[in-house]
């Protein structure tokens, strides 16, 4: 199954890409399971208008890679489909906080915000649905 991205650089530098993915190897049973990178921008390139981000991939503080289990799959689909109700929150192997809660805008819910040890995304709408959709066959795959 291929990865879900998306990818926000900024201008301004403080844009973000989060990577959704999972992980089956037959020959190597510990590395399996659903996989989040989160890197920080760390550069915009104003000729071409693009982010860069490669340069925080070795930095424990701009890049952050968690394991989700299957219910916390189950708890993020749970906030996702709310409607802006619900939030979670939890620690990743005691040392990395994860948080998912509606994102407003100007009093308007207008997607929902990712954070992973303090780096973070915010999602639209169509971002959101599609997240569901990934989330969704990723539990049934994981299920085959």
């Amino acid at each position: 199954m291929k990865k879900l991205d998306f990818c926000k650089p900024t201008k301004s530098v403080t844009g973000s890409w989060i990577t959704f993915g999972l992980t089956q190897d037959q020959e190597d049973q510990k590395k399996n399971g659903f996989y989040v990178n989160i890197i920080k921008q760390a550069g915009w390139n104003d000729e071409t208008k693009n982010g860069t981000f490669k340069e925080n991939v070795n930095n424990p503080e701009k890049h952050k890679r968690i394991k989700l289990s299957e219910n916390d799959i189950a708890e993020v689909l749970l906030v996702l489909q709310s409607n802006g109700t619900k939030k979670w929150s939890t620690v990743h192997a005691g040392k990395t906080p994860i948080f998912i809660e509606p994102f407003i805008k100007e009093d308007k819910h207008v997607g929902y915000l990712i954070k992973l040890g303090g780096i973070g995304i915010a999602l639209n709408f169509a971002e959101t649905l599609r997240l569901q959709e990934y989330l969704k066959l990723t539990l049934q795959q994981m299920y085959l």
